[in-house]
């Protein structure tokens, strides 16, 4: 009677849906069971319902809970019929979009009703009246900025302050049946679990209309995310939600009909990113030129103007912060502060690469340089590593270098992520390149996301540091451009500095070179002032850089086929040893006229006969001459100097430098001296590498200046500035590059560099999950050193990840939680927001062999909140044979034919409600909603209605019973309806009660489950929970190889298993 009269209610106010819930209500009946007819814009959605889904939004717990809020929040949002019909289209726009067929929904298997769009909660809004819509409205808009705790606790506050200002104004409600209405309505319960699977489906319908609506709003959140507004400015957190709803509502309600707006508050904006209806922009702080989005629901006139701005204020387009009592079980309420930008929205993972390659950026403390300095760089190391596609000579090397290049290079190495990201971001449009780099300035303030301080290297990974570039130069050449660069970028002064490089060149092993080109003669001043001081030249000339080769009579002295120019017999070699000491090359010593004065100390140096190198054959003097002829070659003036090394400190040199610009002239001066005294000038390191070049400074030999070997001594590292400079491809060894990324930095800092590993196999398992995202958040909450899906300690460890790893992976990129693998060992899926992760095996053929870890995401969600990890029970059920059943027990011989006998079968999920207990690495117990949970689920099979089993597939499928036929040899195969006379009697199994009933006389049972990927799925979980071998044959099989095949079956090592039971079963 009751349902009669309430049919009758619906019938007779059919115009006026409000009032139905309100008399219902005044009936005491269970008016939230009551379904009205959607609107028409609606219908698309309902045609992107699952069975499953349409029966909770009808009749389920989401249709109350909508029936409920709508009836509780009635009067409260304002008249918006334009707003309704308009979002009503958009959403069945998007559920048409993506929409998925019946053959698209039975290929997901045992998630075919959970996959799609989760427009549950939409349609039991639509079917509730237009009150429910507005809170639908009014869900995504809290869903869009909060997470779903804060979501929940948001929402009990809002209910709980809406049933106190009904009671407190129900007396002024002159129309008594609408009082009394109102108030039976305040009686209703909402329970955290109904809340939460309100907002779960709020928040899943949202990031699908994020994906489908991706260039709109990523045009929307980029041109409005500097405008910092808040959504208003009330501290309660009643008042702010109703006035934003409301602001909101009515903003994008007038904009859908072509009347312009002006941005007072967030409210609208947080509307246009949560609803998916985007008017055309006009940001008065980029100019007057509107930006126009072209949707074709919003009226072209329907313009938003933005012409306030606050970046400085705070961060992104929208900013809320209220202050939330039901966080936590106890004590002051918490307040959050949430932002709506584009580096606080879920990206791809392709754009994570930004965020990341922000991070490293991070860690290059006084490099210097702007993002773009750094991003050009980049690509320029990347054109560098390139270089072998250039060359045109085939060779075993050329190989070498490609197959390395391509190593380094690909989007799935540590480093090619980061190489690629900065090439995207040069090569991009405006808007790609635009919101590309606001992420990698969101990763520029994280930087401890990657790693600490202490494990980072050198900036540009560790290629600033100058022993480190330096080990990787082709040549001194490359090192000189380098320190001449950095003296220039430094202005340090020409008089001071000097560079010394080591030479390595037959006898002479170092040389000196100026860092700054040098016009006119110099002089020299002394030890503890200039190098170098230019004189007013006599004659204007060009400025040219200088060069000084080291001179000694020390060793070698020359030993010459004749006398000495000076006359007379040439000493014994044991005489120079005897006699050799240090000597200023060329100084005069006295003597008698017929004996040349060097040979008198040791042996004849250079200078005595400096035009007689033909006839020394010592080399010094033509060593000496092919440095000259290489320096004046790069047009550089070649000078003579004698130094000496200062043995209490073994870093520092005294030299005298020669002067002039004549190199016979300058050494004939060094052997006379300075107006006749020896002036030295002392030098210690200043910058670079002592072993192979380093610029040297004067001053006294006890100055303490630090030491080379400090990796992170700005002394010794090169700036941005002077790499974007002084970088030039060709200078560096391509095969020292290449090994410095795939091994040397790894063994320097394998702190830095094993996370960034992690990162690019997660990156490559992302890329086989179509359309995933992740929260860009996580770097400002989590950090990879916190990690558990990885090792920072185990450096030879290949990628890819195991499944529990891998599941720890998305958890912590898709939620920002990180659990141990430990939790995670038999989850076999995991589902956050709309995307289902599911481990490979359970949604392919048994015989295909897909990498165990491999992943696969699945649109959708199975309706429960939060994070929520699948697990299978420990010990899954099996129905027992029937001995009533024999009527259907044929067991007939098995003749060949290919036959699927299993269509009725069906597989499903079913939550057993138990939980087992899972700690994240920051669990909070205070805090009441979690978040996440370990869900023990059940994968039940059916034969059409019958329940036959629950199954643990992939313990199945790892089981040492199972094995897959291979054949070998594709000439000498057999038709599949030909069976050898040899082969074993076999019986054919067409229904589940044959299988679970083992045959009286044949030994082996063939499951007709042919083309049935989901029936022979399950008759491998069965077959296995029986304890009996189960083979898989391929979908042509061939006889003789199957023969084969169980021929070579070895007994199981497994004691619990009777042997008698062992009896193969042959999957067809």
């Amino acid at each position: 009677m009751a349902s009669s009269l309430v049919n009758k209610l619906v019938a007779s106010l059919a115009s006026a849906q409000n009032e139905v819930s309100l008399a219902a209500a005044n009936l005491n009946l269970d008016f939230t069971l009551i379904r009205l007819e959607a609107p028409k814009e609606f219908r698309g959605v309902d045609n992107s319902l699952s069975d499953v889904r349409r029966d909770n939004a009808e009749r389920g717990s989401l249709h109350r809970t909508a029936r409920k809020l709508g009836a509780l929040f009635d009067g409260v949002p304002p008249p918006a019929e334009h707003l309704l019909s308009a979002y009503g289209k958009r959403v069945s726009e998007i559920c048409e979009r993506k929409h998925i067929d019946p053959k698209e929904r039975a290929r997901h298997g045992i998630f075919s009703q959970f996959v799609g769009p989760d427009s549950a909660s939409l349609w039991a809004a639509a079917t509730s009246g237009t009150n429910a819509i507005a809170i639908h409205l009014l869900a995504s808009m809290i869903a869009g900025v909060f997470d779903s705790a804060e979501s929940i606790a948001l929402w009990l506050q809002l209910i709980e302050k809406r049933k106190a200002e009904i009671e407190s104004t129900i007396d002024k409600e002159r129309d008594a049946v609408k009082a009394m209405a109102t108030a039976l309505a305040t009686q209703q319960e909402f329970t955290r679990d109904e809340l939460a699977a309100w907002d779960n489906s709020a928040r899943s319908w949202i990031n699908t209309g994020h994906a489908a609506m991706a260039e709109q709003r990523k045009v929307a959140l980029l041109y409005s995310d500097e405008a910092g507004m808040p959504v208003n400015s009330s501290t309660d957190p009643y008042e702010s939600v109703i006035a934003a709803w409301r602001d909101a509502m009515s903003s994008m309600d007038s904009l859908i009909q072509g009347i312009p707006q002006r941005v007072r508050n967030g409210a609208v904006l947080l509307a246009i990113n949560s609803w998916h209806l985007y008017p055309d922009l006009c940001i008065l702080s980029r100019g007057p030129d509107v930006i126009h989005q072209k949707d074709p629901l919003v009226l072209g006139s329907g313009i938003l103007t933005v012409d306030v701005e606050r970046p400085s204020e705070t961060g992104g387009s929208v900013v809320w912060s209220l202050p939330l009592a039901y966080l936590r079980y106890y004590g002051e309420p918490v307040v959050v502060n949430r932002t709506l930008s584009v580096d606080s929205t879920r990206i791809s993972m392709d754009q994570f690469r930004y965020v990341l390659l922000g991070c490293v950026f991070a860690t290059w403390t006084g490099f210097g340089g702007s993002v773009l300095d750094d991003i050009n760089l980049m690509a320029r190391l990347l054109d560098t590593l390139r270089s072998p596609e250039r060359s045109t000579q085939d060779s075993t090397k050329r190989r070498a270098q490609l197959y390395r290049m391509k190593r380094i290079t690909s989007q799935n190495s540590w480093i090619g992520q980061l190489l690629m990201a900065a090439d995207d971001i040069i090569s991009g449009d405006d808007v790609e390149r635009e919101t590309a780099i606001k992420l990698v300035n969101h990763g520029r303030r994280h930087a401890k996301f990657l790693c600490k301080p202490e494990d980072c290297p050198p900036p540009f990974f560790g290629l600033s540091y100058i022993p480190s570039l330096f080990a990787l130069l082709n040549s001194p050449e490359a090192w000189i451009g380098y320190l001449r660069q950095l003296a220039t970028d430094r202005g340090l002064s020409g008089d001071n500095y000097v560079i010394r490089y080591y030479l390595r060149y037959g006898s002479l092993d170092y040389e000196y070179a100026t860092i700054k080109p040098v016009s006119g003669e110099s002089e020299v001043s002394n030890q503890f002032g200039f190098i170098r001081r230019p004189k007013p030249p006599t004659t204007q000339r060009e400025a040219r850089h200088m060069r000084w080769i080291p001179i000694t009579t020390k060793q070698p002295s020359c030993d010459c086929v004749e006398a000495c120019s000076m006359g007379g017999p040439a000493p014994s070699r044991g005489e120079r040893e005897k006699t050799s000491h240090f000597m200023r090359l060329g100084q005069q010593k006295k003597g008698p006229d017929t004996i040349c004065s060097c040979r008198a100390h040791g042996g004849c140096s250079v200078t005595c006969h400096w035009d007689l190198t033909k006839e020394c054959l010592s080399g010094e003097s033509s060593l000496i001459k092919d440095r000259m002829s290489y320096i004046h070659g790069r047009g550089e003036i070649c000078l003579p100097v004698h130094d000496m090394d200062i043995k209490s400190y073994p870093a520092s040199v005294r030299a005298d430098f020669g002067n002039g610009t004549d190199f016979q002239a300058a050494l004939m001066q060094l052997g006379s001296g300075q107006n006749g005294r020896d002036i030295f000038v002392n030098l210690e390191p200043y910058a670079g590498d002592y072993d192979k070049a380093a610029i040297f400074i004067t001053g006294p030999t006890h100055s303490q200046r630090p030491r080379l070997e400090r990796t992170h001594n700005p002394d010794y590292l090169i700036t941005g500035e002077t790499f974007q400079k002084a970088f030039q491809p060709d200078q560096l060894n391509h095969d020292l590059l290449t090994e410095w990324f795939l091994t040397k930095l790894l063994a320097k800092n394998p702190g830095f560099v094993q996370p960034l590993r992690a990162c690019a196999a997660a990156g490559e398992m992302y890329s086989r999950l179509p359309e995933a995202t992740v929260d860009s958040s996580i770097v400002a909450r989590t950090s990879l050193t916190d990690a558990r899906w990885f090792s920072r300690a185990d450096m030879g460890k290949d990628f890819p990840l195991s499944r529990p790893e891998a599941f720890a992976c998305i958890a912590m990129f898709d939620s920002g939680r990180i659990y141990d693998t430990g939790y995670l060992q038999n989850v076999f899926a995991m589902t956050y927001g709309n995307s289902i992760f599911v481990a490979s095996p359970m949604m392919a053929d048994p015989y295909e062999t897909p990498v165990e870890t491999e992943i696969k995401r699945v649109p959708g969600n199975i309706g429960q909140p939060g994070l929520s990890f699948l697990i299978p029970p420990p010990e899954p059920r099996i129905r027992k044979s029937n001995p009533e059943a024999w009527t259907v027990l044929s067991h007939k011989p098995f003749e060949g034919q290919l036959e699927d006998n299993f269509w009725k079968t069906s597989m499903h999920l079913t939550l057993t409600q138990y939980q087992p207990g899972l700690r994240g690495l920051y669990h909070d117990e205070h805090f009441i909603d979690e978040g996440s949970a370990l869900r023990e689920t059940l994968v039940q099979v059916y034969d059409s209605s019958e329940w036959v089993c629950d199954l643990d597939i992939l313990s199945a499928l790892s089981n040492p019973l199972v094995s897959r036929v291979r054949c070998s040899d594709q000439d000498q195969h057999t038709a599949p309806q030909t069976i050898p006379d040899t082969f074993p009697q076999t019986a054919t199994v067409d229904n589940w009660e044959e299988l679970l009933t083992p045959p009286l006389d044949a030994g082996f049972s063939v499951v007709r489950t042919s083309g049935n990927w989901l029936g022979r799925l399950a008759a491998v979980g069965v077959s296995i929970r029986l304890r009996r071998r189960a083979v898989i044959l391929p979908k042509q099989p061939c006889w003789s190889c199957v023969e084969t095949h169980l021929r070579g079956l070895k007994p199981s090592r497994d004691d619990n298993f009777d042997a008698d039971a062992l009896d193969p079963v042959l999957i067809l």
